[in-house]
């Protein structure tokens, strides 16, 4: 059976034990098992899937398949399409999840997405902003208009605003280090330098206010203090 509860113009269409409540207005759950929309997230919808969940004044959002992904705290006009586990929350509004394993876009990551991979993370004011697949990525710390693309274990923190890391594993770009860039390699380190890169290598470490600088390859190598 499926439940409609204390709603208005709201629907429920096929599947099983699906639940929409909580003054849902204009809401609807298409098809699939054991969904839930509830709490005042008007204007939405969950099509399909297994054990989703869209709650919490998450107006005009959407959950697309998938199983047990979660939508919800104020995070409007936002979606997750596919996937197992993932969760967009805490006025994360116009974000994205699409597919992927336990990925996470939360705390005002306003216009941001997490594309595939696994154990993803955006969060604390990271806005426009994106993770395309890899595992075990971080972009936090109001580091806005900055991307991870793949790899995995890499983090952009510290207010690192346009910057990027591709590929390479436990890699670091930090401490307000805007424009700046770490291009595959390990254990490479960029923090306060703008306008700067690393490029492959392993333990390399740019530093200090070094801006427009580069490190390309070899092994620990320094560049510090202006």
């Amino acid at each position: 059976c499926n439940n409609l509860d204390s709603t208005s113009e709201s629907v429920i269409v096929g599947g099983t034990r699906n639940k929409l409540s909580c003054n849902s207005v204009n809401s609807s759950i298409i098809g699939g098992f054991n969904n839930t929309l509830s709490c005042n997230s008007n204007q939405s919808s969950i099509i399909g899937g297994f054990c989703n969940t869209l709650s919490c004044n998450s107006n005009q959002s959407s959950i697309i398949g998938g199983q047990s992904n979660t939508l919800t705290c104020n995070s409007r006009y936002s979606s997750i399409v596919g996937g197992y586990c993932n969760t967009l929350s805490c006025n994360s509004n116009r974000s994205t999840i699409v597919g992927g394993y336990c990925n996470s876009l939360c705390c005002n990551s306003i216009s941001s997405s997490i594309s595939g991979g696994t154990l993803n993370y955006i969060s604390d004011y990271s806005r426009y902003s994106s993770i395309t697949a890899g595992r075990c990525n971080q972009l936090i710390g109001n580091s806005q208009f900055s991307s991870i693309i793949g790899g995995h274990f890499n983090k952009i923190y510290q207010t690192s605003c346009n910057s990027s890391i591709v590929g390479g594993a436990y890699n670091c770009l930090s401490g307000t280090s805007r424009y700046s860039s770490i291009s595959g390699g390990s254990f490479n380190t960029l923090s306060s330098s703008s306008n700067s890169s690393i490029v492959g290598g392993r333990s390399n470490t740019l530093s200090c206010y070094s801006r427009y600088s580069s490190i390309v390859g070899g092994f620990c190598n320094t560049l510090s203090c202006n």
